[in-house]
């Protein structure tokens, strides 16, 4: 019955490439050929920060791919999701976590978008991997959307994440992996969770 649905939905809706948005073919899977030549994927991980260990993308943040990241945060194009947890969790087989989190956008910015992108993503990301996602931090405060900021020293400045940490599912390490940014704003409250 999976396959039928599967079927008719693919013949109403016909899968596009994430990125390009062109037609796929039967052997194509969210990219299309092009797409897959053309872009050059990002060696993991990408960096070490000061309160996190690794830090996982798949391709640079420009283009094609930037457009298509704008498009899954903010035209409504939920569905992608499944497309990037695909291609972001091979990238995460091998990292030493038990659970996936996110980090929450504000409330009114999840009822003006009708979802929380960072949320849809971890979740799919989860899926892939077959752990658990489960909500660990609560956005408390409601700040300008980083795409407003004029530029890079700007973005720095905003104080985008005021969030308190939630308690921890029962066994499982606080410091958990997550997905959405600033990570340097996020990470302090989950190392300082074992106070909880």
């Amino acid at each position: 019955m999976k396959r039928v649905i599967s079927w008719l939905l693919d013949l109403l809706y016909p899968p596009k490439c994430v990125f390009c948005r062109r037609l796929l073919q039967p052997s194509e899977h969210d990219v299309c050929t092009r797409c897959a030549q053309e872009l050059t994927p990002i060696p993991a991980p990408l960096r070490r920060g000061q309160f996190y260990t690794e830090c996982y993308a798949v391709y640079p943040y420009e283009g094609v791919v930037a457009e298509s990241l704008r498009r899954f945060k903010f035209s409504g194009q939920s569905q992608y999701a499944a497309s990037f947890g695909r291609m972001l969790a091979p990238l995460l087989r091998t990292a030493p976590f038990e659970i996936l989190s996110w980090v929450p956008v504000s409330a009114k910015r999840r009822r003006s978008r009708g979802y929380d992108q960072t949320e849809l993503l971890a979740h799919a990301v989860a899926k892939e991997l077959e752990l658990p996602c489960t909500q660990t931090l609560q956005k408390i405060r409601h700040n300008p959307a980083q795409s407003s900021q004029r530029d890079a020293a700007a973005r720095i400045q905003n104080p985008t994440v005021r969030a308190i940490v939630l308690q921890p599912p029962s066994g499982t390490d606080p410091s958990g992996s997550y997905t959405g940014k600033p990570l340097d704003e996020t990470e302090r409250p989950v190392q300082d969770a074992d106070d909880l």
